[in-house]
């Protein structure tokens, strides 16, 4: 059915994911509300330990909630404003509340299968309207300084479509078909956002070029995904025990839960001898931009949001400082920030041919004209996603396996005054 808009959070409109413990009394109490689910609705998933159920008949499940609890849908409203109430919020407070009636307060392990973006400049969360990648002087070479680092060192990268660089040539790059972009873009040209992956791979070769980098698609040609696709991803990327996965995605969350059920599930099965870098956002400056443009920012969208999985104690989440070592206004003004990297004009591969640059306001609209601008495999852009790519880099480039762990790796880097990675206090964004 598509995507629904919250206060700030998106997510899918007639989803659950529960855990599998408890996936048949969910489908019972489903069941009585009439919400139609048969097994060909349900997707399990038994590494994550948790199941992906589509409500085929939300309206009527709504309708017998409410003829039940006339106030669910009221409470709701008033809790999170009109507009940012849909079928499925109403779905799964009434199943909550039906749950702690009859077994005394307890409630099954549930959530909303919730979007994910690729963390880019947008207007809201980069600070300002600014952002927007920009076409840079061609590249000759990758790492070419650094000729041998991370020699069987293992980088996966979920995010787009990675473009068939000819840069990454010499390089062990490797998507299957349908994780790899066209060598040309259709008669409308490139979406912008098409490129992030191909700045992400770029930017950890520059710094690890010997690094064997797998790229799995988990966002589309607009940079959207859910975490469901993203979770299943990481599992399966999590097979082949990588030394490093950079996720350079993210989503934020104001309501049902603390910490996203799907990412703690997928960071579960992730190796301990994994380090995940995950970029930590872009919208530290978000208050500044509300005060002059409110149409842009997402109501319940702060300074101080957490941007998931960012902000899970598991990952490494990396805000990005300028070349000085100044912070970056658009890096968020929070604490579980565990290390600052360049991310400011950084420069590297990206798409050939004329991109299409559109901006969408809070709500997700499309906003003021479309720009095409013509680009020639190189891009100068800003943003904590490309900050992630620089430390995943550094810490391939330190590693050796079956000497250095990644995690040693790391501390490494943290250690050496020549590093790009710098440490991080809260107090430096205030």
């Amino acid at each position: 059915m598509g995507l629904a808009r919250g206060r700030v959070e998106i997510y899918e409109k007639d989803q659950l994911v529960v855990v599998l413990p408890h996936l048949g009394v969910v489908l019972r109490q489903l069941d009585r509300i009439g919400a139609g689910v048969t097994d060909l609705d349900i997707e399990r998933n038994s590494l994550l330990r948790l199941a992906r159920i589509t409500i085929p008949n939300l309206s009527g499940a709504v309708a017998a909630l409410l003829e039940a609890d006339p106030n669910l849908e009221r409470d709701l409203i008033e809790q999170r404003g009109e507009g940012n109430v849909h079928e499925i919020d109403i779905i799964l407070r009434g199943l909550r509340l039906r749950f702690r009636r009859e077994y005394d307060d307890w409630t099954p392990v549930m959530g909303k299968n919730r979007g994910v973006e690729e963390v880019r400049g947008e207007p809201y969360i980069s600070g300002g309207l600014e952002g927007d990648p920009a076409p840079a002087v061609a590249i000759e070479s990758l790492g070419a300084a650094h000729e041998g680092e991370g020699e069987g060192v293992r980088v996966g990268v979920l995010d787009t479509r990675v473009y068939p660089h000819p840069l990454f040539q010499d390089k062990y790059v490797t998507a299957v078909a349908r994780d790899m972009l066209p060598a040309a873009p259709g008669t409308e040209g490139w979406a912008y956002t098409e490129g992030h992956a191909t700045m992400i791979v770029g930017r950890i070769l520059m710094r690890a070029p010997a690094a064997e980098v797998s790229v799995q698609a988990v966002l589309d040609e607009n940079a959207q995904g859910d975490a469901w696709s993203v979770a299943k991803a990481m599992a399966s990327v999590a097979r082949g025990r990588p030394h490093v996965l950079n996720l350079s995605i993210g989503g934020q969350q104001t309501d049902d839960g603390l910490e996203p059920l799907i990412f703690r599930a997928a960071l579960g099965v992730v190796s301990d001898e994994t380090v995940v870098v995950v970029a930590a956002g872009n919208h530290g400056n978000v208050s500044k931009v509300r005060a002059d443009h409110p149409d842009m920012v997402p109501e319940g969208l702060h300074d101080n949001s957490a941007s998931w999985p960012a902000a899970m104690p598991q990952v490494l989440a990396v805000g990005a400082c300028a070349a000085g070592g100044e912070i970056a206004p658009f890096t968020p003004k929070v604490p579980w920030i565990g290390v600052l990297a360049p991310g400011v004009d950084l420069e590297g591969p990206y798409l050939r041919g004329e991109v299409v640059i559109r901006h969408r306001n809070g709500r997700g609209e499309q906003v003021g004209t479309p720009r095409y601008v013509g680009f020639g495999g190189s891009v100068r852009w800003s943003g904590t996603s490309f900050a992630a790519a620089v430390v995943s880099g550094e810490i391939a480039a330190r590693t050796i396996p079956g000497r250095i762990s990644s995690r040693e790796a790391l501390e490494l880097a943290r250690q050496d005054p020549a590093s790009l990675i710098t440490g991080y206090s809260e107090s430096q964004a205030l």
